[in-house]
């Protein structure tokens, strides 16, 4: 997506039934994993990807800030009503059997919902029957074929790590990253239904404050490796007579002023320059 212009075409409802196709479309909140129905808009004339802000804030959908607005313009060169884009909202895009994740630019698009863009349809090439308003992903990017594979490999992957962990702290072994038990799905699937969560189980799970115990454990044996170290112990043997040199108390110290210093003469009354340093 540009970020320094985006041309969004957003056309009447006369028009979208004459020269654009319609799809119905689901989309799915990566968040709660709620499953939305609504009408998306294919238009080669819009840059990217967009979303109605009116649907985001019915939904609820959590969207995140842009670091910097992106300009908005219509066909005609004027600005879209909605000013510039602020927001953007990951999604689960689903249709017809395809599925992947995507980022929607939030804004006002009219009477539509969502707009599916020049972008879009240009890395997915989809099949479009303009007889029968049908349209077929039988030509996307290998990414969109292996996305929902590779998602129930890594969550069989972090379930097994996950029942290690809690294996090892009910057998009083302490775990070696306690904090993977923590991390979230950054790529949920919403149709994986055969992976289903474990269940807590009261005699395998950790205690409320084993956590607590992990983290003390690590931060003493942080300490203990922090702890200062002989000179001798940091630097090799030929730089043990340098003692002095590397001293800490010698290191906060001015050397002593002798007979061959160069001194600088300060003008009285002069006023200091402005200058890089």
């Amino acid at each position: 997506m540009c970020r320094d212009l985006i041309s969004a075409y957003i056309p009447s409802c006369r028009e979208c039934q004459r020269n654009s196709l319609i799809l119905g479309v689901e989309v799915v909140t990566t968040d709660t994993q709620e499953i939305l129905g609504l009408k998306a808009l294919l238009d080669s004339g819009a840059s990217g990807l967009f979303l109605h802000i009116r649907f985001v804030r019915e939904h609820g959908i959590t969207t995140r800030t842009l670091s910097r607005p992106i300009p908005v313009k219509n066909v005609d060169g004027t600005a879209n009503a909605a000013g510039a884009i602020t927001e953007v909202v990951d999604l689960v895009l689903r249709y017809n059997g395809h599925s992947e994740r995507v980022v929607f630019a939030v804004t006002d698009l009219g009477e539509q919902d969502m707009i599916l863009g020049y972008t879009w349809l240009k890395e997915h090439n989809p099949e479009i029957d303009w007889a029968t308003g049908t349209v077929s992903m039988s030509r996307c990017p290998a990414r969109c074929q292996t996305c929902r594979e590779e998602v129930k490999v890594e969550r069989k992957a972090r379930n097994k790590t996950r029942a290690a962990i809690r294996a090892c702290r009910s057998s009083g072994v302490p775990a070696p990253e306690p904090e993977l038990d923590d991390i979230p799905e950054l790529y949920p699937d919403p149709d994986c239904e055969d992976d289903p969560p474990p269940e807590a189980n009261p005699e395998t799970d950790p205690v409320p404050d084993s956590r607590e115990a992990d983290t003390m454990e690590e931060a003493e044996a942080f300490a203990r490796n922090s702890a200062p170290k002989d000179f001798r112990d940091a630097v090799p043997d030929y730089l043990h007579d340098f003692a002095d040199v590397f001293s800490k108390a010698a290191f906060d110290e001015l050397p002593e002023r002798k007979q061959w210093d160069h001194a600088i003469e300060l003008e009285p009354g002069s006023t200091p320059s402005s200058c890089k340093v």
